[in-house]
């Protein structure tokens, strides 16, 4: 197998060495470790090595796509990569994207609570359940937690998720009773917290 061009994609700064049958992409590093050349002979063992490096670059390819939408979790990334990819190339990729700070799942816990608990009206425990189902470990998510005043935002939460039904409610369940189970199996089921059900519920009862 001769290599027949040598071309360089500037999108992903990765030289093309083509032959007659294939092409590869490799980096400048391996461009010069490998001294690649136009006519050279690929032999057996330079062929592996191509092959291996062009695998680990396209994974590495792969995981920046899926990165450029949004910022994901390491359990995300190593999904994705799954599905096309062996457990040594994916090891090599997730180390990467780590040193290269792409990948945290501490930062993207910190973006992912003050998303929801700011901009939607979640609570604590369905956040917490989101991130694990991310595959966030949940002791960074008490971290992360623990960092803001995540009850004074379910409280928040809870309030306007009430304020939009309260009107509506008083004039169908004119007993506190009915009004006060309404309240608690509405909030209850949106995983917010008792504490906060109860504040909530003592406040719209006695207005």
């Amino acid at each position: 197998m001769i290599i027949t061009k040598i071309g360089y994609d500037d999108k992903t700064n990765l030289f093309i060495i083509e032959t007659q049958k294939e092409s590869f992409q490799v980096s400048y590093e391996d461009y010069e470790k490998f001294h690649l050349q136009k006519d050279q002979e690929i032999d057996s063992d330079l062929y592996k090595n191509l092959k291996l490096i062009a695998l680990k670059n396209k994974a590495y390819g792969d995981a920046i796509n899926f990165l450029s939408y949004r910022i994901r979790t390491e359990k995300e990334i190593n999904d994705k990569l799954k599905k096309k990819y062996n457990e040594d190339i994916i090891e090599i990729i997730m180390e990467r994207l780590q040193a290269e700070g792409l990948i945290n799942d501490s930062y993207f816990a910190k973006i992912y609570i003050e998303s929801k608990l700011n901009s939607t009206n979640w609570s604590i425990r369905k956040v917490q359940y989101q991130l694990k189902n991310l595959g966030v470990e949940n002791n960074i998510i008490q971290e992360e937690l623990a960092k803001i005043d995540s009850q004074n935002a379910e409280y928040n939460n809870a309030k306007r998720i009430i304020e939009k039904q309260i009107d509506r409610w008083k004039s169908k369940y004119k007993e506190n009773y009915l009004l006060k189970n309404k309240l608690y199996s509405y909030l209850s089921s949106r995983g917010f917290q008792y504490d906060t059900i109860s504040v909530i519920i003592e406040e719209f009862l006695h207005e």
